[in-house]
């Protein structure tokens, strides 16, 4: 393949790739919104937000776990419900859903953690004045840039995972707070502003996460940090009560998000998605009776622990809603950009209040939908814009700009019933414009997905085209005989038939798009599959293929699609259940039978190749994720690392690549073996134990870590030692990184890909051939499309194969545990993320040393 194609292949990915960000990551906060201003009084004058950072909705309803917020449900005080979280179940997408309402894209993890991408109004600065005191990750995204946020946090690097650090963190919470309150006492101006009205507090409460990551949710430690947020609450409640004295303090607690049972977050698990709301105090509707549409029913799987409540039955809310309750309790102006909806049966209002409070919500939805319809109306053309299909949207109340004066009995004018009856009217309403709102940012995402999807099939097409005619040579004898027929010509008048077509489309296709005012990033997408698909119908011309049908086998052609079908069809389903992995392992492991006629095949690479497939074939069975941790079986992957390099050095010491197998870059690395297992034995045995050993234990694992790729400089010419060399480092730091038995997947994985190289050379001398004259015409060989499909199933038996990586979101905290012993989300992501793609490495290196071996154009 040449190198202009390569080049022109890696561009199209690349666009391709960030179609899928346009699709699904697009931000949906729409800058420049007018606020909706509060009209009504609430009688809280102050809001405290509490939030258990990790905190699993299973753990707080436990009598054990958490007493002061049991008390006060019990006493019919405080109002109870599940809050439901979308994915990425991250820290900062929750909590910016909780103070603004917006469900941030997926993407926006990546765009910083201490810094918003994009100024977004919240409930913390709707507010006269806002107090925050956390984690630096958490309480300053909100605080950038605002003159009426105080934003207090610890240090970063105090964020250790030790469990008694971590428990640390939130005392610090309680000890800031309490420092404040007694500093406000001598200070007048700190006692001015907390005498005005519309005053919140945040507490954030990071040492739950860190234990449920580190020890796990059910661990005692994730427990003891539960109990202690409990107790520390209960004294901030006391402190608020006495020193205001007033009762117009509002409470809510909640979570940012769950945790699964090995300690991580980020995908859409119940045990992810589902945490506790519990609200009291002014404003706040106590001793309820749950309604019945709201009823929810949940698995108290880990109490243990009798309530004298009922708690299988539980208010829904979405986490966006919290942003409308904290600002309708508080009787701030809602977030402009907020999705949420106000959950008006947690308040004691009176019927005119609510009534205002969720108007207040509907009229800050219409906003945001009628600004979406007119940036979208202004995107396209008049005859291709399609409006939001339903005309009810048009007859809601306050959709008209000509409403003035008493809306609420406006509204009462024109909607009978009673107060409840009038509010499930409006609420109608308000999801009818969410739906309008999710419509319109959603506008272009079909249209897209159809270009991208086309242009995916065009790239297919022109790859599998070009592979096509470099295994195909025309005969010229038949090529003068085609050219002497009269459909010749015919043919080439309809070649320049599609040239026209294509040019016509091109210039209709891109006035249309340069003509709206829409991204350009959207006509690239849409002039990219015409690009494609006239390159590809180019490469699949009509002249070669009824050359080459010709002497096609349509018995052997359906044979090896039937082949290729199911196998394609069981790694679909690998998706869903992974014991298919083992099966197609298995079936794998019978390769060499079908080459055993094959005058160049030996015994060994076939023994080896059936066993490691075999051995392979287990992992997939074994557990996926909360392995404990087994440092024998990561020093047993060392001991076999070693024994891999002693039995590759013996075997080559007479060939030629000898010297080069035993070079002076593999004796480092072998000294670099050794020391990864001196690493993780220091680690899990004395730094464990000891925090002092744990400075010199880290330093030590980053100095291998730099060393190993360091002596990448000196790789070897040969391409089967440079292969060698290069199967070292990538299982030197794929051993630190692993705590159980997927340690031992690489090396095995190594045995099964040296095998699988070896196997293939001997079958590419006996390449098949068919003699025209003195032609040649070398056939797209069965072989190709095997090696083809053994690469895609050895790429996702590598991701979905191993124990502990079914998915990024299985990661245990555990892997880093030689480099990193603080919260550092990048540098920890970053080593997840490359002991998660070094079998693909793996793999990759193997194909293209095959396809070195049997002279095959990479």
């Amino acid at each position: 393949m040449n190198r202009s194609l390569m080049t022109w292949l890696i561009v199209v990915h690349c666009i391709l790739l960030l179609g899928m960000f346009d699709v699904y990551f697009k931000s949906t906060i729409v800058p420049g919104l007018p606020p909706v201003g509060s009209t009504y009084k609430t009688p809280a004058k102050r809001l405290v937000l509490f939030l258990g950072d990790g905190l699993r909705i299973d753990h707080v309803y436990q009598t054990c776990n958490v007493p002061f917020l049991r008390y006060m449900i019990e006493s019919g005080q405080a109002v109870t419900g599940i809050s439901h979280t979308r994915v990425p179940t991250e820290s900062r997408p929750g909590t910016v859903a909780l103070a603004a309402g917006v469900y941030e894209d997926p993407a926006a993890v990546f765009k910083g953690w201490r810094d918003n991408p994009v100024p977004v109004d919240s409930f913390f600065n709707r507010c006269w004045h806002s107090f925050a005191w956390g984690s630096p990750d958490i309480v300053h995204l909100f605080s950038r840039n605002a003159t009426n946020i105080d934003a207090r946090s610890y240090k970063e690097e105090d964020q250790s995972f030790d469990p008694h650090e971590s428990l640390k963190l939130n005392q610090w919470v309680l000890d800031e707070f309490m420092n404040f309150i007694e500093d406000c006492k001598h200070n007048s101006t700190c006692r001015n502003i907390l005498a005005r009205d519309k005053i919140s507090f945040f507490f954030h409460f990071i040492g739950i996460d860190m234990a449920g990551h580190k020890s796990k949710p059910f661990s005692e430690s994730y427990r003891k940090h539960i109990q202690m947020m409990d107790e520390i609450i209960r004294k901030i409640v006391k402190i608020f009560e006495n020193y205001f004295n007033d009762h117009n303090t509002a409470y809510v607690f909640t979570s940012d998000h769950g945790m699964t049972n090995w300690g991580s977050h980020g995908a859409g698990s119940d045990e992810e998605t589902q945490t506790p709301l519990i609200v009291w105090g002014s404003g706040v509707k106590s001793g309820m009776e749950p309604h019945k549409s709201d009823e929810y029913s949940f698995s108290k799987n880990a109490s243990d622990c009798s309530w004298n409540v009922n708690l299988d039955k539980k208010f829904d809310v979405e986490q966006a809603d919290i942003a409308v309750l904290m600002s309708t309790l508080l009787g701030v102006d809602i977030p402009t950009n907020n999705m949420g909806t106000l959950p008006w049966r947690y308040l004691d209002f009176d019927s005119d209040t609510l009534l205002s409070a969720i108007l207040l919500n509907l009229h800050q939805l219409l906003l945001l939908y009628q600004h979406l319809e007119g940036i979208t109306r202004k995107q396209v053309l008049s005859p291709f814009f399609q409006k939001f299909p339903s005309p009810d949207i048009d007859q809601i109340p306050l959709a008209y700009a000509g409403i003035t004066g008493d809306v609420v009995k406006f509204v009462r004018s024109i909607v009978k019933g009673t107060p409840e009856s009038i509010v499930l009217v409006i609420a109608d309403h308000i999801k009818l414009v969410k739906d309008g709102i999710n419509y319109y940012q959603t506008y272009f995402q079909p249209y897209l997905l159809f270009l991208l999807c086309s242009s995916f099939v065009g790239l297919i097409l022109i790859i599998a085209g070009r592979i096509y005619l470099q295994s195909t040579s025309l005969l010229w004898i038949e090529e003068e005989r085609q050219k002497r027929h009269v459909l010749y010509y015919i043919y080439n008048i309809r070649i320049t038939t599609i040239e026209q077509f294509f040019m016509i489309l091109f210039i209709m296709v891109s006035g249309m798009h340069l003509s709206q005012s829409l991204p350009f990033t959207y006509y690239i997408y849409a002039v990219l599959p015409i690009i494609l698909w006239y390159k590809a119908i180019d490469f699949w011309s009509l002249t070669s293929i009824v050359v080459q049908l010709k002497s096609v086998k349509c018995t052997q052609v359906l044979t090896v699609a039937i082949c290729l079908a199911s196998g394609v069809e069981l790694l679909y389903l690998s998706f869903f259940y992974r014991w298919l992995l083992s099966v197609g392992m298995v079936a794998l492991s019978a390769f060499p039978l079908t080459i055993t006629n094959n005058t160049n095949f030996k015994r060994a690479p076939a023994v080896i190749w059936t066993l490691s497939c075999l051995t392979l074939s287990v992992f997939p069975l074994l557990p996926t994720v909360g392995v404990a941790k087994q440092t024998f079986l990561v020093i047993c992957s060392g001991l076999l690392w070693l024994i891999i390099v002693s039995v590759a050095v013996n075997i080559t010491k007479d060939s030629p690549i000898g010297p080069q197998i035993f070079s002076k870059m593999t004796r480092i690395q072998v000294v670099l073996i050794n020391a990864a297992i001196a690493s993780v034995i220091f680690v899990d045995v004395f730094a464990a134990s000891n925090s002092a050993f744990r400075l010199p234990g880290r330093i030590f694992s980053w100095t291998i870590l730099f060393l190993n790729f360091g002596v990448l400089v000196l790789l070897p010419d040969s391409p089967s030692a440079r292969m060698f060399n290069l199967i070292l480092a990538f299982g030197i730091p794929f051993m630190m990184l692993s705590i159980s038995f997927e340690s031992l997947f690489f090396p095995i994985l190594t045995a099964n890909m040296v095998s699988w190289t070896l196997l293939e050379k001997a079958t590419s001398v006996s390449t098949r051939r068919i003699l025209f004259s003195h032609h040649v015409i070398s056939y797209l060989r069965t072989d190709e499309v095997r090696r083809g499909f053994f690469f895609l199933f050895f790429i996702i038996f590598s991701f979905f194969g191993i124990g502990n990586i079914d998915s990024v979101n299985s990661f245990d905290i555990n892997w880093v545990r030689c480099f990193i012993d603080v919260f550092s989300p990048f540098t920890m992501t970053a080593l997840i993320v490359l002991k998660t793609v070094m079998p693909f490495f793996l793999v990759a290196c193997s194909l293209r040393l095959i396809v070195i071996h049997t002279r095959v154009d990479g």
